[in-house]
């Protein structure tokens, strides 16, 4: 998704905070005196991937709140390395690239 502006990228930040909100811990936390161990075992395992989920989340909101401060910069779809416009089919794919693909693959490149 290429962001066209700012209420676009603050729709989606909204988006993730409703995620990050459905699935914080403590909204559906239980005891876990009485709890069969296997069922333990399982909350656990639950846990593990909801933690890796808003971890995730939390770096798209992080990677969100960059572009919307780049719009607001007047930056956004410009590379930071050579100036040059990041096209927009990059943005399509990833939107808060800060480098056009030359420019990336340089950085990627081992020296």
């Amino acid at each position: 998704m290429c962001f066209a502006n700012q209420e676009e990228v603050l729709t989606a930040i909204g988006q993730v905070d409703a995620e990050i909100a459905r699935y914080t811990p403590g909204r559906c936390e239980q005891s876990i005196s009485g709890m069969h161990m296997a069922d333990h075992c399982f909350e656990q395992g639950t846990m593990t991937v909801t933690t890796s989920y808003l971890q995730q989340m939390d770096t798209q909101r992080r990677k969100l709140l960059g572009v919307l401060d780049l719009m607001q910069q007047g930056t956004y779809g410009i590379c930071q390395e050579c100036g040059d416009k990041i096209p927009p089919k990059r943005l399509e794919r990833v939107p808060d690239a800060l480098l056009c693909v030359k420019c990336q693959t340089k950085v990627e490149q081992p020296s």
